[in-house]
């Protein structure tokens, strides 16, 4: 994207970026699914979603910051870092995810305690 020179390399390379972006949720979610429990699968995809809100609030501070400090050129900067921070993550994420957890030999997390039943004791006292 930084290096882009028309209108239509934007077009074809954002195109790819958003769907880039948009097929990394199922998968994700798909791995939150086998290595958390039930009770505590909300919270670890929660703290997937604040990682999306956080990349956009940095993202609307460093991007305008830029854009002041280099000039028109500024755009093109955010995307190499942009590209960088996301190589960054990708051996990251290589290196340390798995499609299980009994592929590192391990197991689900599990809740620290037990929840209760969310169905109300339907028996009458006799």
């Amino acid at each position: 994207m930084s290096r882009a020179t028309g209108f239509l390399q934007v077009l074809l390379l954002y195109m790819i970026t958003g769907i880039g972006s948009g097929a990394t949720n199922v998968p994700v979610m798909g791995l939150v699914a086998a290595w958390f429990s039930s009770g505590k699968r909300g919270r670890a995809a929660g703290f997937i979603v604040i990682g999306s809100g956080f990349a956009i609030m940095i993202s609307g501070r460093l991007i305008p910051f830029l854009n002041r400090w280099i000039g028109p050129e500024g755009w093109r900067t955010s995307w190499l870092i942009l590209a960088g921070l996301v190589v960054l993550i990708a051996f990251a994420a290589f290196s340390l995810l798995r499609d299980g957890p009994e592929d590192k030999g391990l197991s689900p997390s599990a809740p620290t305690k037990p929840r209760p039943s969310s169905t109300p004791d339907l028996r009458r006292p006799r």
